[in-house]
């Protein structure tokens, strides 16, 4: 049936119009592309650490430039041989340090001990890390420099993840002396790992 061309005009405005949906689409698609693309670049970008100037005199202008210390800046490689320990004035000499036709030691060497390796209980086979030792060594320092909390660590790329894990667990707290509450004694709790761990 046919209908007059008043009649039909109207039920053509009368109907819901579809929305078209195609620009709203082509926007999202490109902020997603763009929140990707950022993402991706921010991870690329590493952080350093940077200290800000402090406020002070002139330097090396005479005053209170005695009673500062340098920052410790201490850190602890990870090697198949064992830890060594560095700091601002230098590595820490090992235990083959001693020996001359045996240079550049690390400074704690593997536990070749057993029932060292076994009382430690970290689940390592001898020669193991010598985590007792590290948080022994650790201590020592730490009676020097009371107020630093910071250690870098850094490993070899071959290290295991729970060696890793193991030698953060021995910096953080010094298993040999509690406080007055039966904790044990904090001693570099502030553990700052090195690219590529």
């Amino acid at each position: 049936m046919s209908r007059k061309p008043s009649d039909r005009s109207n039920i053509e405005n009368n109907d819901p119009k579809e929305l078209n949906m195609v620009p709203y689409l082509d926007i999202v698609t490109n902020i997603i592309m763009f929140m990707l693309f950022t993402s991706t670049a921010a991870g690329a970008i590493g952080v350093i650490n940077v200290a800000s100037p402090k406020i002070g005199g002139p330097p090396g202008g005479g005053g209170t430039g005695k009673d500062e210390k340098p920052p410790l800046n201490l850190s602890v490689f990870v090697t198949d041989k064992g830890f060594t320990v560095a700091a601002t004035g230098g590595v820490l000499p090992g235990a083959s340090a001693a020996e001359p036709d045996k240079k550049g030691g690390p400074t704690i060497p593997k536990n070749p001990s057993e029932a060292a390796c076994k009382e430690m209980k970290r689940n390592e086979n001898a020669p193991c890390y010598d985590y007792h030792a590290l948080s022994k060594k650790l201590a020592e320092i730490k009676k020097v420099f009371p107020d630093e909390t910071r250690l870098n660590l850094a490993a070899d790329s071959e290290i295991p993840y729970y060696i890793i894990v193991n030698t953060m667990d021995a910096t953080r707290e010094n298993e040999f002396e509690r406080d007055d509450m039966g904790k044990f004694k904090p001693l570099f709790y502030d553990v700052i790992l090195a690219a590529g761990l």
